[in-house]
């Protein structure tokens, strides 16, 4: 298991966070409402944000509130998110919708056994929700902040990186107690705009001085 100094945790905070302030990507679901997420989420499942923008603000000018859905039929819920595909996560949006409704007086669960009681809802989403809906500090994990943790970490993992427990332990220490949801937001959108898997933009990233990977392939350009 890799040693993580203090100092190395928190100049990844602090450069991470700083530069997050200023290159922040305003996806419309980015506020703090855990309804926002968990509709998200939904529809973020194998989906590209782009694809997701158009319909996500169409169904939230429909339903801007949980307690909206409450008279919806699964056909107009349907109707909505079908250009999405996946019918069945639509199947399970609209069951979780309805629990969610039935059970908790219309309010997303802020606990995660509960969460993960819930159709289509795994560790991913769980935490998402309880992150950037409740601004609790859980680490993310995926593709995206696993490529970014491992490299400046420098440790291997294996696919899926959501299973893999370095991933997991590494983000897990790296998550600050506060400001948690930005730092993960900013980790997502570094692995988007700098940190790409073919050709990443070292010199322009905030954590190139910290980066094994950056350090190493310095050294061997030399």
């Amino acid at each position: 298991m890799i040693k993580l100094s203090k100092w190395k945790t928190q100049k990844f905070q602090d450069k991470l966070l700083s530069w997050g302030e200023n290159n922040f990507q305003d996806f419309p679901w980015r506020k703090k409402n855990p309804y926002y997420i968990l509709t998200a989420e939904m529809m973020l499942h194998k989906t590209q944000a782009q694809q997701v923008i158009p319909i996500f603000e169409r169904f939230i000018s429909k339903y801007p509130s949980l307690k909206c859905l409450k008279k919806s039929s699964k056909k107009e819920v349907k109707k909505i998110l079908s250009p999405l595909g996946l019918n069945w996560r639509i199947e399970s949006f609209y069951k979780t919708i309805k629990i969610i409704l039935q059970n908790y007086n219309a309010k997303v669960p802020f606990k995660k056994d509960i969460l993960l009681e819930l159709p289509g809802v795994g560790e991913y989403k769980a935490n998402a929700i309880l992150c950037f809906g409740y601004g609790k500090p859980r680490s993310i994990v995926d593709v995206n902040t696993a490529k970014v943790s491992s490299r400046v970490l420098d440790f291997d993992y294996d696919n899926p990186p959501q299973r893999d427990n370095i991933v997991i332990d590494n983000l897990n220490k790296v998550v600050p107690e506060n400001n948690a949801q930005l730092f993960n937001y900013a980790l997502i959108d570094l692995s988007h705009l700098i940190c790409e898997k073919e050709a990443p933009k070292c010199k322009d990233c905030p954590l190139n001085q910290i980066c094994c990977f950056y350090l190493q392939n310095k050294k061997e350009d030399v």
